[in-house]
């Protein structure tokens, strides 16, 4: 019965986004095809900046985070048709926000896996700068 009762908050978690740990909510980008492909460290640059994830550049424009490490991820246990994705690991050397994005085929869902932050964080690499708008520049 418990798990019946949480479906539909993950459902709602799933669909809305997630917080960044201050309130802060961080949004699935809309859906639509894209000339991008599947992930790649091109590719998840362009998604990253594309019109449709203006709402995470904005938490990072925000927050002062001038660095980001890029990783492509790859999952076989995955839900299906999110196997694999990209996460930017966004740093400042006290801090890190990293926000994630799976692929469903036509392009990147934001918020999955889902969106954390910590603190202290050391052997960060500096993959990309992220520039006064939020959008990244790679090094």
């Amino acid at each position: 019965m418990r798990a019946i009762a949480l479906l539909p908050l993950a459902v709602c978690f799933l669909l809305t986004g997630c917080s960044n740990g201050r309130g802060e909510g961080v949004t699935s980008a809309v859906r639509r095809p894209t000339i991008y492909g599947p992930p790649s460290g091109e590719s998840c640059l362009r998604y990253w900046n594309a019109t449709s994830n203006k709402a995470n550049r904005g938490l990072v424009r925000r927050s002062g985070y001038r660095s980001a490490e890029l990783t492509l991820w790859y999952m076989s246990h995955a839900a299906p048709g999110r196997s694999r994705g990209c996460s930017f690991l966004l740093h400042n050397g006290n801090s890190y926000l990293s926000i994630g994005g799976a692929w469903d085929g036509i392009g990147l869902v934001w918020g999955f896996p889902p969106t954390t932050t910590g603190y202290r964080q050391e052997g960060l690499r500096d993959d990309a700068a992220v520039r006064a708008d939020g959008r990244l520049r790679e090094r």
